[in-house]
């Protein structure tokens, strides 16, 4: 997101663009594959559906209901909740305390390698093979993003400017 935010482009410019195109369920590199590539959207909701079974399969029990209990706060809340700050907070929402979550799941440490682990899993995009490696490199590093933050730039430019000119252009 850094790459995207030196070109003037945050999350709320993002949001408005997805607004705008009808994806606001879809996460923000879909928005932006779809403006700079023609790719389509996938949804959070088509993309937990499509990898539920390898997540699904890597844990058991407990540790199951809760990845199962992030990802449903995923579809309908977004990408953030991904996010390792809000490892805590879903911890407290399912458990009442990070205490209780330890004593159900296990040490803290497992905790985290199994949230990361499913994350990855989940928000690799859809278009993009396991070669192209970690999701959290292309949403901040990878010139592609670079290239498709310019590309919604001019887009969302040429709507304000009343253009006709096509994405590429």
């Amino acid at each position: 997101m850094e790459g995207l935010l030196e070109k003037g482009y945050g999350a709320v410019q993002l949001r408005d663009v997805a607004r705008i195109i009808e994806v606001e369920d879809c996460d923000l590199f879909d928005v932006l594959a779809y403006v700079a590539y023609a790719k389509s959207p996938v949804t959070r909701a088509e993309r937990v559906a499509r990898r539920r079974p390898s997540i699904s399969s890597r844990f058991d029990g407990e540790l199951r209901a809760f990845v199962e209990f992030v990802l449903e706060h995923y579809v309908t809340q977004g990408v953030t909740e991904l996010d390792d700050k809000k490892l805590p907070h879903l911890l407290d929402l399912r458990y009442d305390s990070l205490q209780d979550a330890v004593a159900v799941l296990g040490p803290a440490a497992e905790i985290r390698q199994a949230f990361v682990g499913f994350r990855r899993i989940c928000i690799r995009p859809a278009w993009t093979s396991r070669r192209e490696g970690d999701p959290d490199q292309f949403l901040g590093v990878c010139p592609s993003v670079r290239s498709a933050a310019d590309v919604a730039r001019r887009w969302v430019i040429g709507l304000r400017s009343g253009s006709n000119r096509t994405l590429r252009g």
